[in-house]
């Protein structure tokens, strides 16, 4: 008797015990992956696809990163593409002898930003994931530059944390790459970062609204940079204050940067949130950035012009911008409350093009080489978030205008694009989890002729 009561308390424990484990797996960890390192598979596994345009058949040759992550960015070191997440990491992809690729992480030291001490302080009040998903790594950039001698430099541009005064800002590193027996990178050095250091009090809901930071990186000469910041949601309706048209901080701006002594100056201002930035030459360096509800914006930036935002935008408000709480929809006003235009832009300087609703643009190239077909030669390429779009648009530069878009789906998040050195087009894609999980592994997708 006594036996038989042993086996059935030993049966109950396991059956306890594999029921926990089965509810956790399938629950809480299948929803937020718990950042664990086994969460995302290690094994590149390449996948292929193709889609009709309007002129051609294209295929698309996906590799899943190594981890889950939100943000980061690509770029190419000569034939190789490298690859930073979110977090600082950086990577190569490598072609292995039989074939196959592989991500091989570039030894490196850590990008000097606090982003542990930033997610530690606020992970309690804020949720650890989300934390860990917006505090990183907004875009890089490799080139060599004039005053670095010839070198190849990694520019990486990333939230940044001042722990002596508790508060964040956006900033940029740059690293040298160095080939030892494999691919390495020396010290990081901070050439720049944003003026006026953001507290917790400048947000509303005690939320830190990092997804509005901007970041996107472009070389301006052999000396010099671009660098867009976004306005943090300092827009006159989360705040009090705003940025975009205050001339004495850097938010919601364009900024030229020179490499050698870090100085700066304000290139354009009245911006949102620009997502996108590409330099064909000096009277065409073309940005996109997130407007509000719809609004998104693709303009050509001019030195010294106001764009207009928070005052001018040809989105609307969300719902709950309103201030109108009443039961019935019909009732409550979508206008953007800081608009003075009526839409109309006037007296600020207007996007070329413009999305409604449900788009959320993110970065552009101008397409320079028409490998995969000589048509779209000098045709700007669009990737988008929330539309999981690419937009194919004919520039006409007489006028300064679009004259013809085509909307290629991903079905994926795109957070960047780059051309390569062969002439695909290349992206990286975002997780379509929310802030506060993980629910899908970015790809690198390269796009090239069928």
């Amino acid at each position: 008797m006594k036996k038989n009561k042993i086996i059935i308390i030993i049966v109950s424990l396991i059956i306890i015990v594999c029921s926990s484990l089965g509810a956790y797996y399938f629950g809480a960890y299948s929803f937020y992956h718990k950042i664990f390192p086994f969460s995302a598979s290690k094994k590149v596994i390449e996948e292929n696809d193709f889609k009709q345009t309007a002129y051609n058949f294209i295929k698309l040759k996906s590799y899943n990163t190594p981890n889950y992550g939100k943000y980061g960015g690509i770029d190419f070191l000569l034939n190789e593409l490298i690859y930073v997440e979110g977090d600082g990491s950086v990577y190569i992809l490598k072609k292995k002898f039989n074939d196959k690729f592989t991500f091989k992480k570039v030894k490196s030291e850590k990008i000097p930003n606090n982003r542990d001490k930033f997610i530690n302080k606020y992970q309690e009040t804020y949720g650890e994931v989300r934390m860990t998903n917006f505090f990183g790594v907004r875009d890089i950039y490799i080139d060599k530059f004039d005053s670095e001698k010839n070198k190849d430099l990694l520019i990486v541009s990333s939230l940044d944390y001042d722990v002596e005064n508790d508060c964040h800002r956006l900033a940029v590193f740059s690293n040298q790459f160095v080939k030892k027996k494999e691919l390495e990178l020396k010290k990081w050095q901070k050439i720049f970062t944003s003026k006026t250091c953001l507290d917790e009090d400048v947000h509303i809901d005690e939320k830190f609204p990092l997804s509005s930071a901007g970041g996107r990186i472009v070389k301006f000469d052999e000396n010099h940079i671009l660098l867009s910041i976004g306005d943090y949601a300092v827009d006159g309706y989360y705040s009090t204050k705003k940025y975009s048209q205050d001339l004495s901080n850097d938010y919601g701006k364009i900024i030229k940067i020179k490499i050698n002594d870090s100085s700066s100056e304000i290139f354009s201002y009245g911006h949102r949130n620009p997502q996108g930035l590409f330099f064909l030459d000096k009277e065409n360096i073309f940005s996109t950035e997130h407007g509000p509800n719809g609004g998104d914006e693709l303009n050509i930036i001019y030195k010294d012009k106001n764009y207009g935002w928070p005052l001018a935008t040809f989105g609307t408000a969300y719902y709950k911008y309103s201030g109108n709480h009443a039961e019935e929809e019909q009732s409550v006003s979508f206008e953007w409350p800081n608009e003075i235009t009526d839409n109309s832009h006037s007296g600020f300087e207007k996007p070329i093009y413009s999305w409604g609703p449900r788009w959320g643009v993110s970065n552009l190239i101008v397409y320079k080489s028409g490998t995969i077909d000589k048509r779209w030669k000098g045709n700007l390429f669009i990737s988008s978030l929330r539309a999981k779009t690419l937009s194919r648009m004919v520039f006409n530069e007489e006028n300064k205008s679009i004259i013809y878009v085509e909307d290629i789906l991903i079905n994926k998040r795109i957070r960047d694009i780059v051309e390569s050195p062969k002439g695909e087009i290349v992206l990286l894609t975002d997780q379509k989890g929310g802030a506060d999980g993980y629910t899908e592994i970015p790809q690198i997708i390269f796009i090239s002729k069928k």
